[in-house]
């Protein structure tokens, strides 16, 4: 929330708990600028928001005062027309037409639409390289927003789950999240991870006489690797150098044949390092990006609790 649109806030909770009575006199902007340590500007912001929900005055050379309640009996429609016409003068202020301030509205009101359709995914990983992995595989699907969640950040806060709709998490996580409460596990469901098959075979056709190094931002996703490699017994023997440690990275390179990078590895990389990358390949080192991906069988079935969920959202919002 903008700063003074958090000063109007506190200002109406006042008012809305008899705090701050009808006929209150507010301090002057520069006041309570200096008292709250924000921009005189951010204050008399505030207070104009305030004024133009009518919820304040200012009359010249008295200052600003608390309105008079509005009455009891007001229903629904006339409170949302104190809103707008609230919301048209500020915009009028601005210069903007009656054609162009209906032109505004009608643009929000068909994206809070979209907004109230589209499915929220929580993804939660151990290392930010399959995070980043199964969130661009994610993007892919129309009407989802995904947010990515660092392992330990949810075991320590199970709760920041349960205000999505979907959360995904690798099989191997599965298990220990599926014993958090039940409140912010209701909707979880595991994936499985593997590499491409294209990825293997690149490195498996590398001579085993060759030395071949692993660029990456975490260790665990360099233990992802090996154990890939491990398990389809492959032989060729590996060296881990981590974003870190950057800084070695040119002396990493001079004595390998090949370089097994994290699919995310340019977001990582300064734009020396990447100038070493492509220096180690053209004196004809082989760079084999680690392509992981959520399996087939996996995708199919997150796909179609999607798209259930979308019909559903949408389905109670035109309830609404």
């Amino acid at each position: 929330m903008p700063v003074y649109r958090q000063i109007s806030a506190q200002i109406e909770n006042l008012i809305e708990n008899g705090v701050l009575r009808p006929g209150d006199k507010l301090p002057p902007d520069r006041e309570l600028a200096e008292s709250s340590g924000v921009a005189r500007g951010t204050v008399k912001k505030a207070y104009e928001d305030l004024r133009s929900r009518r919820l304040i005055e200012t009359t010249q050379g008295r200052g600003t005062f608390v309105l008079e309640r509005r009455r009891a009996g007001q229903n629904r429609k006339e409170k949302a027309m104190i809103v707008i016409d609230g919301m048209i003068a500020s915009l009028s202020k601005l210069g903007f037409t009656a054609r162009e301030i209906e032109m505004f509205v009608t643009i929000k009101l068909r994206e809070q639409e979209q907004d109230n359709q589209n499915v929220t995914v929580a993804v939660v990983d151990c290392n930010p390289e399959s995070l980043s992995v199964i969130t661009n595989q994610l993007a892919r699907i129309p009407n989802i927003e995904v947010t990515e969640f660092a392992l330990e950040d949810v075991m320590r806060d199970p709760a920041k789950l349960q205000y999505y709709d979907l959360s995904l998490t690798t099989s191997t996580h599965y298990r220990g999240l599926s014993q958090l409460s039940p409140e912010s596990t209701a909707n979880l469901m595991q994936m499985v991870l593997s590499p491409r098959l294209h990825t293997i075979l690149e490195i498996t056709r590398i001579p085993p006489e060759v030395k071949v190094g692993i660029w990456c931002k975490s260790p665990r996703f360099a233990r992802i690797i090996m154990y890939n490699l491990y398990e389809r017994k492959s032989t060729t023997p590996m060296q881990t150098l981590l974003a870190e440690d950057g800084k070695q990275l040119e002396e990493f390179l001079k004595d390998k044949g090949g370089l097994i990078v994290a699919p995310n590895y340019l977001q990582f990389s300064t734009d020396e390092q990447l100038d070493w990358l492509r220096e180690f390949e053209r004196r004809g080192g082989k760079l084999i990006s680690f392509d992981y991906q959520i399996e087939r069988g996996s995708m199919i079935y997150i796909e179609g609790q999607i798209k259930k969920i979308a019909e559903q959202k949408k389905k109670d919002y035109a309830t609404q």
